[in-house]
């Protein structure tokens, strides 16, 4: 039996599963590109978290070098977390996130502008 976000009696973890959104920014609906277009800062919020477990966010950039750590090894104790996102500074481009809980990982693109 899954208690959700519990340990069930194997000593398995079990969450929903993370989703990442940027407000003040746009969605592309074909691939799930984050756009962050005109502003020198949006919010990325991230939900499906699971209590008491350690969360990282990093931004890195195409040739993959940490641009930003959004979040490093923080003990989240909720399942939804909103996090500001400082870009400016960030030359226009393609960066990656990388989100990272437990043994779940949530990576994709956004799109500075």
């Amino acid at each position: 039996q899954i208690d959700n976000g519990k340990n069930n009696p194997a000593g398995m973890k079990f969450g929903a599963i993370l989703e990442v959104r940027i407000d003040g920014g746009t969605i592309a609906a074909s691939d799930g590109t984050l756009t962050i277009a005109g502003a020198n800062s949006a919010t990325m919020v991230v939900t499906g978290l699971m209590e008491n477990e350690a969360l990282s966010v990093t931004l890195v950039s195409l040739d993959g070098r940490t641009v930003s750590t959004v979040q490093e090894n923080v003990v989240i104790e909720a399942s939804e977390l909103r996090l500001p996102l400082n870009v400016q500074g960030l030359a226009p481009g393609v960066y990656l996130y990388q989100v990272i809980q437990g043994d779940r990982t949530k990576a994709g693109r956004i799109v500075v502008q």
